[in-house]
């Protein structure tokens, strides 16, 4: 397992651009690229990043901005979603990342229209060769575990992602997302390194064929060196 940062970590008064020298000072392995804005969607956005000597592994946008639009039945607001997608995958590009980190939001519950269009997302990923990975939330595609299943069943080409702090949100065991995606795992998704029992959590992992990327997606900025080797020292 390697270890990394989300530049989710950090509260809005730090900017995104200014996330990725604070990562690589904490001595983190990788990180996910979380865009917050319209503007940070775009390519031109990213040529701007100095993300020398850092591994950008992921990227992921703030799920209420477009994503929902892929799903909608209407031609004409999938478009729109499609457009800023276009940008991001762009812009995943030249982060040199090759996953998608993506929760959805869709209001249909037809499991087929949705996993119809899920491949069309998918496959629109690929032309960038970028990969679509689903992360369970709790107002998203993956809100309880055996939906992933479903959305796999579906979309054979899905990776997912696992949060552990929407895992408690949601009120279900972790352990029940993990063998939904057992097989398909890309990234885990830690909060308060500290505070997790790491030590039993990520051995654990195994059992469901995961040996990947574990990302501290939410802990105080200064506290965030020491999280990191906390988390060094689980894996």
């Amino acid at each position: 397992m390697i270890t990394g940062i989300s530049t989710a970590c950090f509260d809005p008064n730090t900017e995104t651009e200014d996330s990725f020298k604070l990562i690589k000072e904490a001595g983190a392995e990788t990180c996910e690229a979380a865009l917050r804005t319209f503007f940070e969607y775009r390519p031109e956005f990213a040529k701007k990043c100095d993300i020398a000597g850092l591994d950008v592994r992921f990227v992921s946008a703030f799920p209420s901005n477009f994503e929902a639009q892929l799903f909608s039945r209407s031609r004409r607001v999938r478009g729109d979603g499609f457009y800023w997608l276009d940008q991001i995958l762009r812009s995943v590009q030249l982060f040199g990342a090759k996953t998608y980190i993506f929760r959805g939001a869709p209001s249909d519950e037809d499991i087929n229209f949705i996993t119809g269009r899920l491949n069309e997302i998918a496959n629109f990923c690929l032309r960038f060769g970028v990969n679509l990975c689903v992360e369970n939330s709790v107002t998203g595609l993956c809100r309880r575990p055996e939906q992933f299943a479903r959305l796999k069943a579906g979309c054979p080409q899905l990776s997912g992602a696992l949060s552990l702090k929407s895992a408690a949100l949601s009120g279900y065991p972790w352990q029940m997302y993990a063998v939904n995606m057992a097989g398909a795992l890309s990234v885990i998704k830690v909060s308060e390194p500290e505070a997790c029992n790491l030590k039993h959590i990520l051995p654990a992992l195994k059992d469901y064929a995961f040996d990947g990327c574990v990302l501290i997606e939410d802990t105080p900025a200064e506290r965030l060196k020491a999280s990191v080797e906390i988390l060094k020292s689980s894996v």
